[in-house]
Parts: C-alpha cells; sequence; structure tokens
C-alpha cells in the first residue's frame, strides 16, 4: 500500500519516500537514482548536442554566467580540480590523473571549506591539498590565498635546482612543461623561475 509520503518509481518500479524524489513543483516519475543514471548514460550518449546547447547559452546570457560565476566561486574550484584529475586532454591532466590523484569530493564539500575558510574574503582563493601526494578528500583540501599555494611549490625546490631549471630552459633543451615534470612541481611554478617572477635573488 502507497502511503501519502511514499512514490513509487517508474522507472525501477521500487516504492520509496518522498525524499528520494526531486521536487520540481511536483515530484518527478523517476527517483534521484534512476535520474542521476539516467543524466550520466545522456551525457555520454549526446556529448555533442550538450557541448553545442552550452554555447549557444553562454552567447545568449552571457550576463547570467557572469553573475553565476561571481555567486559559486566555489563550484568553480570543483569543476576545473575535477577536470585535472579525470579529464586526460587537460592540460594539467598529467600532474594529477596521471599521477594517481582522484576528485573524491562533492560540490557541496567544496562549498563547505569555501564557507569554513572564508575564502569570500581572501583576494585570490585557491583549493589546497594539504598533502601534495593524497587526493582531494575533504580533510585534505583547505583554500587558501593563490600566492601561499605557490610559496608550497618554491619551497619544494632547493637554490641548485633552480639554477638548473634556468640553465636547461635558457639552452632550449627542455620545454616548461618537462621541467615541471623533471622536478615534480607545477608548470606554473616553473614559468614562475624562468622570468625571474620568483626565486628573483639568484
Amino acid at each position: 500500500m502507497v502511503t501519502m509520503l511514499e512514490k513509487k518509481c517508474s522507472k525501477c518500479k521500487k516504492l520509496k519516500t518522498l525524499n528520494d524524489f526531486y521536487d520540481n513543483k511536483g515530484h518527478n516519475r523517476h527517483c534521484k537514482k534512476c535520474m542521476r543514471l539516467w543524466n550520466k548514460k545522456y551525457a555520454k550518449t549526446h556529448k555533442k548536442q550538450r557541448n553545442e546547447y552550452a554555447k549557444k547559452y553562454r552567447k545568449k546570457y552571457p550576463n547570467k554566467i557572469k553573475k553565476w560565476k561571481r555567486n559559486h566561486k566555489w563550484a568553480i574550484s570543483y569543476y576545473q580540480a575535477k577536470q585535472r584529475c579525470e579529464n586526460k586532454n587537460n592540460h594539467n591532466y598529467k600532474y594529477y590523473g596521471a599521477k594517481g590523484i582522484k576528485m573524491l569530493m562533492t560540490i557541496k564539500d567544496f562549498k563547505y571549506l569555501w564557507y569554513r575558510d572564508k575564502a569570500y574574503n581572501m583576494k585570490k582563493p585557491t583549493i589546497d591539498r594539504i598533502n601534495n601526494n593524497k587526493h582531494y578528500t575533504l580533510q585534505n583540501c583547505r583554500f587558501i590565498e593563490n600566492y601561499i599555494n605557490s610559496s608550497k611549490d618554491k619551497s619544494k625546490l632547493s637554490k641548485a635546482q633552480v639554477i638548473k631549471i634556468r640553465k636547461l630552459y635558457k639552452q632550449k633543451k627542455i620545454i616548461q612543461e618537462k621541467l615541471a615534470i623533471m622536478f615534480n612541481t607545477g608548470r606554473t611554478n616553473i614559468q614562475k623561475i624562468v622570468n625571474y617572477h620568483s626565486w628573483k635573488h639568484i
């Protein structure tokens, strides 16, 4: 017998509570689990259509996009980190996903950290893994200022390594991306070193 607080999913045919259904001016016919599975499958089979729709939407509503980004900065950080871990075409994948770093957080976790660390008061907040050898987890992540995050990479390198990086780059023997892999640091850090934006005293 179906009660007022229960509903039968038309997809999996299981009887579930109303909390297991999305409420969009009336509860959906499919439960949340079935909807997520359907959306995941649809995203894979209709990738081209989704990208075209997204382009048209951004072009038609640029102000809405800007406003959303301004009010959901934690979401931007989440999607960027997720891309670094899961998208092989991302230019930073080699430093994250290729090294086994996994995204084990949700967008709600990023929002929680954003307000916990008061990232909204920072000039340029970035998500930081406290232990760079571990995954993106709630226990291992925090929002800090970008310059502090950059200094973490700097502290890993020695004076001799910095001199060698500049020498190899100046002789045009190795490009920045390969130098980053060779010295186990970020490409941004290598760029700052070769352009004398960091380690200026050497």
